[in-house]
């Protein structure tokens, strides 16, 4: 009878140990989930940004083009006046 006792002890000890592991790996697969949902919701902010700078860069870009020829422009205006500006100090002597 002792031998089936000890039997009957192991088997229950073993039976408590395997479902302590399966809650364990339930606690783990729902941490893991759980950060899966905020990864995912992350990605989706990632994606968000990543547009709202993307259109940013795009208006830079086109703002930069803008300023070039602005400045394009200026020295063109600048060396029409540094001209008439030589030319009426010709004009005066």
């Amino acid at each position: 009878m002792l031998d089936k006792e000890k039997t009957l002890n192991i088997i229950d000890e073993t039976i408590q140990a395997a479902e302590t592991n399966f809650k364990e790996f339930i606690d783990v697969l729902e941490a893991s989930r759980a950060a899966l949902i905020n990864l995912e919701k992350e990605k989706g902010e990632l994606r968000s940004e990543k547009g709202k700078l993307e259109k940013e860069k795009l208006l830079l870009e086109s703002e930069k083009t803008k300023l070039e020829s602005e400045k394009q422009q200026l020295e063109l205006d600048k060396k029409k006046l540094e001209l008439e500006t030589k030319k009426l100090e010709e004009e005066k002597q």
